[in-house]
C-alpha cells in the first residue's frame, strides 16, 4: 500500500479485512478484492487481478526435518485448500502424510501457526511472498495454480472512475511482480512424504 500511496497520493485507500460476499451499500466499501470461490452477484463489475497459486509452507527448520511427521494446518475460510492442492500438484503430492490436523478460523491464522512451527499450512504464493522472502516460511514443494483467481469487484463500472482503473492496474502489476519473482531458494526437506 505505501507504493500505491507514493504513486497516487491523491487516491486515499482504507483497507478493511474481510472475505466472501460483500454488501457494498452496508459496508461503505467502493471496491472489494475477492477470490472467485463463491458466485459473484450479477450486478457487480468484476475484473480479474491474478490467478491463485498455492502450496504447503512451514517454518524452515520443520521443512528440514525438525519434526518426524508434521501436522497439517487447515482453515475454515478455505476448508478444501489441501484437497485442491493435492489434485493440482499431481502424484508426488498424493503421498504426503501428516500427524493429525489442526483447524484455524482464518487463512492468515494458519500461516502464523506455520511460521510458529506448529505444522504445514496451505498458502497462497501472493499472500506468503514476504514471509518466504525473509525466511520466516519455506515452500519446499513450490506452488501450483489451483484454478481460482482474485478479482476486483465494484458496484459501478470501472470505466466510469479513473481511480478504480488505477487501483486495478496497480494490483495487477504487484501480483505479476510477485508471481514472476523467482521463489526463495528451496529448502531441501529431510522429511519425505509417506503413504496417505
Amino acid at each position: 500500500m505505501p507504493r500505491f500511496a507514493a504513486r497516487h497520493p491523491d487516491i486515499p485507500l482504507h483497507l478493511m479485512a474481510a472475505g466472501g460476499p460483500i454488501d457494498f451499500a452496508r459496508s461503505g466499501a467502493d471496491l472489494a478484492l475477492r477470490r472467485n470461490d463463491f458466485a459473484f452477484e450479477p450486478r457487480w463489475h468484476a475484473r480479474e487481478v491474478a490467478q491463485e497459486w498455492v502450496g504447503p509452507v512451514c517454518r524452515p527448520l520443520l521443512a528440514q526435518g525438525a519434526a518426524a511427521v508434521p501436522a497439517r494446518l487447515h482453515t475454515r475460510t478455505r476448508p478444501d485448500a489441501w484437497q485442491r492442492w493435492l489434485a493440482a500438484a499431481g502424484p508426488a503430492a498424493q503421498a504426503a502424510s501428516f500427524e493429525g490436523d489442526a483447524w484455524y478460523e482464518h487463512f492468515y491464522l494458519s500461516l502464523q501457526a506455520a511460521a510458529a512451527g506448529l505444522g504445514w499450512a496451505m498458502a497462497s504464493r501472493l499472500m506468503a511472498a514476504d514471509e518466504i522472502a525473509d525466511g520466516r516460511l519455506a515452500a519446499p514443494f513450490g506452488f501450483t495454480p489451483d484454478g481460482s483467481a482474485y478479482h476486483l469487484l465494484s458496484p459501478a463500472p470501472f470505466e466510469h472512475d479513473t481511480r478504480r482503473l488505477l487501483l486495478l492496474a496497480w494490483l495487477r502489476e504487484e501480483a505479476l511482480a510477485t508471481l514472476a519473482a523467482p521463489p526463495a531458494p528451496p529448502v531441501a526437506p529431510l522429511w519425505e512424504p509417506k503413504g496417505a
